[in-house]
């Protein structure tokens, strides 16, 4: 009996994974964090680099911690 329920709980899971898109970036077919320019060219996204370079003054991670 247990092992019956493990399995119909595995298989709702692979059914779920299988057939429900992770984002609508999955279902338009694109991987997550890219966006389109003009003229058709598509670019990787990177919100707000200048968070995550280490020359600010308090260190990269500064304003993360500090909103």
């Amino acid at each position: 009996m247990k092992a019956s329920l493990v399995l119909r709980f595995a298989f709702l899971l692979f059914a779920l994974t299988v057939l429900v898109p992770a984002s609508p970036a999955a279902a338009a077919d694109r991987s997550p964090y890219v966006r389109a320019v003009s003229k058709g060219r598509v670019v990787l996204h990177r919100p707000n680099y200048k968070v995550y370079r280490g020359s600010q003054p308090h260190g990269p991670l500064y304003r993360f911690f500090h909103r």
